[in-house]
């Protein structure tokens, strides 16, 4: 799997990733987890939906900073 990339987009931050090969099936969704800064804990961001269309067939989704 490729690692996602992160990007500064004005006051956000834009998550991209490459789909992984899904073996021809379609993608359902992606789980998009954030590492804290305290190294250990993760959290989903509520604009990062993984089930949401748009997210799922651009392969991106923004966070605000």
């Amino acid at each position: 799997m490729v690692a996602a990339v992160t990007s500064l987009d004005g006051v956000n931050v834009r998550i991209d990733w490459v789909a992984p090969n899904s073996g021809s099936l379609p993608i359902e969704g992606y789980l998009i987890e954030i590492l804290t800064d305290d190294g250990k804990t993760y959290y989903q961001a509520p604009t990062c939906d993984e089930k949401d269309p748009y997210i799922i067939s651009r392969n991106f989704c923004i966070v605000p900073m």
